[in-house]
């Protein structure tokens, strides 16, 4: 390059950089731009609260055999880890031994309520531990599957499926609402129990849920 296009190209850069920075100085800031909106995300291929195709009656159905599942994994759940609470915590020996030392009228009443409490407990382990009136792991899932499979044809086995699914709930409901049942009148003694105790439970050693085997 020769010195008069060296000198050429720096007062090209130079008047390029002056008029930049003339629009510069008049011009004010500009916020980043916003972020692009996130992206939903495509909805799984095998949606469980999604029934397939079929007629109103077999997709309420198949709903209803879902939320039916849950609710007994979820009463089950609730009976294991309350009964594995309850034998750590012993609630039965501390309304025992508050009772030795309080005065009459107040020992009556921790009385009653470790009755009442023992009784709930006792209840609670022997439905959860019972033989259940369909598999306690899976449920209706295999029926459920079975309708699933044939909801969109007018196979005959699909009116097999119906009748199964439907027997297997007539079985699982009523277990499930038991056992509901027998949390919900544990947790009410329970509470009773903490309230007339007041105190945080020493740890035993025992780990059995069995409130008999103490």
């Amino acid at each position: 390059m020769t010195r008069e296009a060296t000198f050429q190209l720096a007062r090209t850069l130079l008047a390029a950089g002056a008029m930049l920075l003339a629009v510069g100085a008049g011009a004010s800031p500009e916020a980043p731009p916003a972020p692009a909106p996130p992206q939903e995300a495509p909805p799984p291929e095998n949606d469980p609260y999604r029934p397939p195709k079929g007629s109103p009656e077999d997709m309420a159905l198949w709903q209803a055999m879902g939320a039916a599942h849950e609710r007994m994994q979820a009463s089950r759940n609730w009976a294991i880890k309350t009964l594995a609470d309850l034998q750590v915590a012993r609630y039965d020996r501390r309304l025992e031994k508050a009772a030795e030392g309080a005065a009459p009228a107040v020992a009556d009443r921790l009385k009653a309520l470790r009755t009442r409490f023992v009784t709930a407990w006792e209840k609670d382990y022997a439905l959860l531990t019972r033989q259940w009136p369909v598999d306690p792991r899976l449920g209706c899932r295999r029926q459920r599957l079975d309708l699933e499979s044939f909801m969109e044809t007018t196979l005959p086995e699909l009116k097999v499926a119906r009748a199964e699914s439907r027997d297997c709930m007539a079985r699982m409901e009523p277990a499930t609402a038991a056992m509901e049942a027998a949390n919900k009148e544990l947790a009410g003694v329970l509470a009773e129990v903490k309230a007339a105790l007041g105190a945080t439970p020493a740890p035993a050693t025992s780990q059995d849920a069995d409130p008999k085997k103490s």
